[in-house]
């Protein structure tokens, strides 16, 4: 039954790319192209996983899933994107920014990312190696309530952050516009700082999430240019490349954030474990299931801490990590898709309500960009969508929408985009003289 699963992602893989006009980042066909990779990955391992029988459940809630996310994709196109509305009236123009104000912004990136490397240090305690120290720090912070990282250095990681966003969206923007293959400035540093940070965070998924972002962000650009014909074999082809190159540098750089355990696990192995476990690994769950003792404890992480905290609703401090699980004596992790959140809270039916919601979210945000002149009109907004999606590209290995993304920390990342945004694309004129 796997394989049929794995043809029918297929099929609607190659639908959603014709029924969204030939659109690479549609909502729809991203989510069926991810969840594609991520069985194929799992075919891979057909035997060793025992995948020639899994649970009806599974099927459904992959099926069922698929179809919920695209039908409500195609209301949303319907509603909000019926007609072609051109991106922009004047073209795709260069963001001059104020370059003292980018001085300022990097130091203070510099040094955010200084108190940032000092915690870390102090919380893993010391190591012979820098991936000791990373394994260290990732065990301690993520699996134990003692060791966390202080308040004011998770702010001023926001600001990291942000800064890594606005100003790859501004040196994408000007890299198009200024028609060159190669070009370096400042605006370069700041996402650099970024991929340093999420290094020194043991969270390679930032970088996922960051590159994501990257090609929304290069495709909504090119698409202001008339050059741009959505599907293009050589954008394609250009955006496989770069998907094998991400592949190669995921493998790469996981013993250097910690990953020791995975110290003799080839490419393809440790590639497919990590793409294609969640299969396995939530068809395992669905077999012997585990319910939450909580309202929302996996689906809504973020919320539940702001109610303990406000001491609403006698939330107990928990742990969101799931349990790591083996088959046939191999270790397949502890990542189980979104669906593992919401199944678990939930049941069958919230789980496939919670999709719904999903999907009406980035449809709808989607298509109301796509049904403006969004480069005229709501570049902050093409920036936080493209900050925001890298949830559909994650979507079969774990939910980082509702889990992350639903929180008041997003309120305060939403403030610092818009004071950034001011500052850096709305011309407000800031002189450090």
């Amino acid at each position: 039954m796997i394989i049929l699963l794995f043809l029918f992602f297929v099929f609607l893989t190659i639908i959603t790319y014709l029924l969204f006009g030939r659109d690479i980042i549609a909502p729809s066909f991203v989510f069926c192209a991810m969840y594609t990779f991520s069985i194929g990955c799992a075919l891979v391992n057909y035997q060793f996983w025992g995948l020639d029988i899994i649970t009806n459940q599974l099927f459904n809630i992959y099926f069922f899933g698929a179809i919920i996310f695209i039908v409500i994709g195609m209301v949303c196109k319907f509603l909000f994107a019926r007609r072609f509305v051109e991106p922009s009236v004047t073209g795709l123009k260069k963001i001059n920014v104020n370059q003292y104000f980018t001085v300022f912004m990097i130091l203070v990136n510099i040094f955010s990312l200084i108190v940032w490397i000092v915690n870390v240090y102090k919380i893993a305690g010391g190591g012979s190696s820098f991936s000791s120290i990373m394994e260290s720090f990732r065990l301690k912070t993520s699996y134990g309530f003692q060791d966390s990282m202080p308040s004011y250095a998770e702010q001023l990681s926001k600001v990291i952050t942000v800064s890594g966003y606005m100003y790859c969206f501004i040196y994408i923007n000007n890299l198009i516009v200024s028609n060159q293959k190669k070009f370096f400035d400042l605006s370069l540093i700041n996402p650099i700082i970024y991929i340093v940070f999420s290094l020194f965070s043991s969270n390679r998924l930032n970088i996922l999430n960051f590159i994501a972002t990257t090609v929304i962000y290069y495709c909504l650009l090119k698409n202001v240019e008339i050059k741009l014909k959505k599907g293009s074999m050589l954008l394609i082809v250009k955006l496989m490349l770069l998907f094998l190159t991400v592949m190669l540098f995921f493998y790469g750089i996981r013993l250097l954030v910690g990953r020791l355990e995975s110290t003799n696990s080839n490419l393809i192995e440790y590639i497919t474990k990590y793409a294609g476990g969640p299969v396995k690994l939530f068809d395992l769950y669905l077999q012997n299931p585990i319910h939450s003792s909580i309202w929302g404890q996996q689906t809504f992480v973020s919320i539940n801490q702001l109610f303990r905290k406000l001491n609403m609703f006698n939330i107990p401090e928990y742990l969101a990590n799931k349990e790591f699980r083996t088959f046939n004596g191999f270790d397949l992790g502890n990542v189980y898709s979104a669906y593992r959140n919401w199944y678990e809270d939930f049941g069958y039916g919230g789980c496939l309500l919670m999709q719904g919601f999903f999907s009406l979210f980035f449809n709808g945000f989607y298509y109301k960009l796509i049904g403006s002149n969004y480069y005229d009109k709501s570049k902050l907004g093409l920036i936080i969508y493209g900050y925001l999606s890298c949830a559909i590209f994650l979507h079969p290995i774990d939910d980082e929408f509702f889990r992350i993304d639903i929180s008041i920390g997003f309120i305060i990342y939403l403030v610092v985009f818009w004071v950034l945004y001011v500052f850096l694309i709305k011309k407000i004129n800031v002189r450090l003289q």
